[in-house]
């Protein structure tokens, strides 16, 4: 769904740092307009609705959840939110966004993203800005299970549009990572966060993830997939979650391995120290320096 001119120019001037007290509350039961086309994955634009399908006015909710995310007619026979596809991540339509989880400590330097560090480097300052300007590392880090939704900022031509969703599941990364249950627990209240702050932003196309938290955090996915999925069901029973996994993945280079060291026998050891053997001439070498040294 296109977004008029003003909605674009009011995306271009979004603050990456949303004050939490400006942001509409997230409603229990979005519902999806009756007569919003389903035919192509996009988002629709409706009111809150009761069973009758009158607008819910008696509660004050209007457009609360603008953003709601069809995937197909197809999908509304499947139970799951979440669909998982094999293809690009980044491949997405303008104006869609393209989540991925983080860590607190402003670096995008292993996984896949050091690939949203190269697709969107002027979205990865937004990002370290706010980890390490904003918020200190280790004075006043950013709170872990929060969300920073980063509007479409890249200047290059013919750049992507795209929102780039960064979930703190893990205060630090390598070593030092959370462990496992803890980035499950800072997964859900981030995600919600993300919920909340595109409820009070402009129609978005399209929700994207990768398996957030299975490479460099070390998180099975399934476990993830679960809080996601409780997640949608709670605060956002009509959005579809689109997850996409690279057909290929790169091979892992790891560094090769030093050659060991030979044994050194004793006898090798009492001839340490003695003076080299000449190399044996090669055959036939030793009659022709006899025949040139006669006189």
């Amino acid at each position: 769904m296109t977004s008029s001119a003003g909605d674009n120019s009011r995306k271009r001037e979004a603050s990456p740092d949303i004050d939490r007290s400006q942001t509409l509350p997230l409603p229990k039961a979005a519902r999806l307009m009756d007569d919003v086309d389903i035919s192509e994955p996009r988002v629709a634009i409706g009111t809150d609705k009761d069973a009758t399908g009158t607008g819910n006015d008696a509660a004050g909710h209007q457009a609360i959840f603008d953003n709601v995310v069809a995937s197909s007619a197809a999908d509304n026979d499947n139970p799951s939110q979440i669909k998982e596809h094999i293809g690009n991540l980044f491949a997405a339509p303008d104006d869609s966004v393209l989540i991925h989880a983080c860590n607190t400590a402003g670096s995008w330097g292993g996984g896949i993203a050091v690939a949203f560090r190269e697709h969107y480097p002027e979205a990865y300052q937004l990002y370290n800005k706010h980890c390490t300007k904003v918020h200190n590392v280790k004075t006043n880090p950013v709170p872990t299970g929060t969300c920073l939704l980063i509007p479409p900022v890249e200047t290059e031509p013919n750049a992507p549009k795209h929102w780039i969703a960064c979930l703190f599941t893990s205060a630090k990364y390598g070593k030092a990572k959370d462990p496992p249950h803890m980035i499950l627990q800072h997964t859900g209240p981030a995600f919600k966060d993300l919920l909340v702050q595109l409820s009070a932003q402009p129609t978005m196309e399209q929700l994207r993830m990768c398996k957030i938290n299975a490479g460099l955090f070390a998180v099975p996915w399934e476990d993830t997939k679960k809080v996601v999925e409780n997640v949608l069901a709670t605060d956002a029973p009509q959005v579809f979650l689109h997850v996409f996994t690279p057909a290929s993945l790169p091979p892992i280079h790891t560094p090769a391995k030093a050659p060991a060291k030979k044994a050194i026998s004793k006898k090798q050891s009492s001839a340490k120290g003695a003076p080299a053997k000449t190399q044996t001439a090669p055959k036939g070498q030793s009659s022709l320096n006899s025949f040139l040294t006669k006189k």
